[in-house]
């Protein structure tokens, strides 16, 4: 019972927090830096005290600007007696899902509109009232399709990980939480599912032939530059990695996750830098990601939250909650800015608002 109250928490946090933070589409106006210093200044300035009174040990951010990364920096809490640089690795959540849907959508395998029950054999998910063959790519990336599990707790580090067809079956160590389910009528209403993206996992392994991980460091992470992040924890990079922390500040185990293409992607604020900067220099697959898609009410496009503030500026977004890990990645495509915010701490929403705050006021 008390993993489903952290996992429901998680996921509660994760889909709405951004909302929360705007206010709404129309709480907030863009505040426009006068140029990279200024910004970075107010920066520096706000994160070292968001991070002592949130109990978050650490963090690292990244200032995009006009297509490029202009500005990356380590911050450590005082007194806790760590580093963290600009290459730290941090575990991002569900910012996986935006890098997935990128890879997805520049690589054009699968097609958005492809079924997945032509794709899949067999066909992993149990009989439902509703007809899975409405079931896409598209929806799956845009949380239209109708399905179940909404995000993932994980499993501790010395727990055997399932493969994506038995997480999927719910014969994992978690069980039933992870089995997916078609619970409502595909492309009928926005229902966040973290078990959407790990059923897209399945069509892309089975499609290419490879582990997920080794798809999408072909598929998005080298051809983005993003050549310190990979799927899977711990990473393997030789690269500092960071502890996870919870809302106390106590060290967690570092949790392990199967569904890689929901919660998986270990990366840095250098690298997730590099992709905040790919969507602000737009072309196809930026602009694509971030077009609000049917049955969202034009909240979300493929793995990416829209809004827009006050002023009419365009926001594209998201969360990433993980157990001791918060992360998030705000960009104001017609602004020509965006930043992430990595933390190591259940806390570090209050980090990440920090950060925020010098965009949007």
């Amino acid at each position: 019972m008390v993993g489903a109250v952290v996992l429901a928490a998680l996921v509660a946090i994760a889909a709405a927090v951004v909302l929360l933070v705007n206010g709404g589409p129309s709480s907030r106006r863009f505040r426009a830096p006068a140029g990279v210093d200024e910004v970075v200044t107010r920066i520096t300035r706000s994160v070292p005290p968001s991070l002592r009174s949130a109990h978050v040990p650490g963090a690292a951010v990244a200032v995009a600007h006009d297509g490029r990364v202009a500005w990356v920096r380590g911050f450590a809490s005082a007194g806790r007696g760590i580093a963290v640089t600009p290459d730290t690795e941090f575990q991002v959540g569900s910012l996986s899902k935006p890098v997935t849907a990128w890879g997805v959508v520049a690589s054009g395998a699968p097609a958005l509109d492809a079924r997945l029950v032509d794709r899949l054999h067999p066909w992993p998910l149990p009989p439902s009232r509703h007809d899975a063959r409405g079931i896409t790519v598209r929806r799956l990336l845009s949380h239209t399709a109708g399905l179940s599990v909404d995000g993932y707790e994980g499993l501790g580090p010395g727990a055997r990980l399932p493969s994506t067809a038995d997480s999927l079956a719910g014969r994992g160590p978690a069980g039933g939480a992870t089995a997916v389910r078609l619970i409502d009528r595909p492309g009928a209403r926005w229902r966040y599912s973290g078990g959407g993206y790990t059923l897209l996992q399945g069509a892309i392994e089975q499609a290419s032939g490879q582990p997920f991980a080794r798809w999408a460091r072909r598929a998005v992470l080298r051809p983005l530059g993003m050549n310190a992040s990979a799927f899977g924890w711990p990473p393997s990079g030789g690269g500092p990695i960071a502890v996870g922390h919870d809302a106390e500040g106590r060290p967690v185990p570092g949790y392990r996750y199967a569904e890689l293409a929901a919660a998986g992607l270990a990366s840095s604020a250098r690298d997730m830098g590099r992709f905040a900067a790919a969507l602000l220099r737009g072309g196809p697959t930026a602009r694509t990601l971030g077009t609000p898609q049917p049955a969202t009410e034009g909240r979300w496009g493929l793995g990416l939250e829209t809004s827009r503030l006050r002023d009419g500026t365009r926001v594209i977004s998201h969360e990433g909650v993980n157990r001791g890990w918060h992360a998030r990645l705000v960009a104001y495509p017609d602004r020509g800015w965006a930043f992430v915010a990595l933390t190591n701490g259940d806390g570090g929403a209050a980090v990440a608002d920090a950060v925020q705050r010098q965009f949007e006021r």
